[in-house]
């Protein structure tokens, strides 16, 4: 019987990794041919929260709502939410080992230890006392004898000094006159030249925008002209000041926590139950002329 060479072969091709549960939400998304704005709107949540979770760059996202985010999202596409949250705690990075406990000496070691330091101390002592003692001896016995005082000689008799005779004055030198100053001329002022100030440009309207929270929320604040302002999760008793130019597109996650201040006023929002999406658009009016 004749084998075919190629009968035995194993297949040298790599096994492909388990897609991540992101992965999953987006390939079942587009099997029910769903677009991503519209599960949005349905789960009352941020499209960029679910671009992040189809991404899994779980590390944009604040860590007390992605299970939540992913049980509901699995549940809208009719997949198993335990499933995916498996998929999202596989990858999570494993937790370090704990450290091993540093043996401790016995007490026995540490007193004798103790003892041993303290004799060493003691010995170092006694012979620099013994050294000292020697070398003070040593020097009292070769120092040598103090020299005799030496006989002072008197001093000689000082010469006989003469009388200081005062100076005889000169003749007095005539004073020089100080010079005369000519009068300063006074300078004709010239036709005085006028400028025109350079006409000001007038600065574009700009507001501030304040965000007071009552609880932990989603934010997301866009400007007229789409430049994105505030992107972050914002908690309890947190204040928010932002500026720009008005109108503001205002995205909250959990409307029921924030309250949205307009040139110090309170901006109505539509009730919503807490932990739902509401977005509205603040500062397409005029502010309020105050006198």
């Amino acid at each position: 019987m004749v084998e075919h060479p190629d009968s035995n072969r194993e297949s040298a091709d790599p096994v492909a990794p388990p897609p991540g549960p992101g992965e999953r939400l987006r390939r079942a998304r587009e099997a029910a041919g769903m677009e991503l704005g519209r599960v949005a709107a349905q789960l009352h949540l941020a499209p960029a929260i679910l671009e992040a979770l189809e991404r899994d760059d779980f590390g944009s996202l604040p860590p007390t709502y992605i299970q939540g985010y992913l049980r509901s999202y699995a549940k809208r596409l009719g997949l198993v939410a335990d499933s995916i949250l498996a998929d999202y705690h596989r990858r999570l990075p494993p937790e370090p080992a704990p450290a091993a406990p540093v043996p401790r000496p016995a007490p026995a070691e540490v007193g004798l230890g103790r003892t041993r330091r303290g004799l060493y101390v003691l010995l170092g002592v006694l012979a620099v006392a013994v050294f000292l003692t020697w070398w003070f001896r040593g020097r009292s016995l070769t120092a040598p004898s103090a020299p005799p005082a030496a006989v002072q000689a008197p001093a000689p008799p000082r010469a006989p000094t003469e009388p200081v005779r005062a100076p005889v004055p000169g003749p007095l030198s005539p004073v020089a006159s100080p010079p005369v100053a000519s009068p300063p001329v006074a300078s004709i002022p010239g036709p005085a030249v006028r400028r025109t100030p350079a006409p000001r440009r007038a600065a574009p309207a700009s507001g501030v925008l304040v965000l007071r929270c009552r609880g932990a929320s989603w934010v997301e604040v866009r400007d007229a002209s789409g430049r994105r302002l505030v992107y972050d999760l914002l908690h309890a008793g947190e204040v928010r000041r932002v500026s720009g130019t008005p109108p503001f597109r205002v995205l909250l996650g959990n409307a029921a926590g924030v309250q949205i201040e307009w040139h110090g006023r309170p901006v109505p929002l539509p009730h919503r139950p807490p932990g739902k999406v509401v977005q509205v658009t603040v500062g397409t009016a005029p502010p309020p002329h105050t006198p």
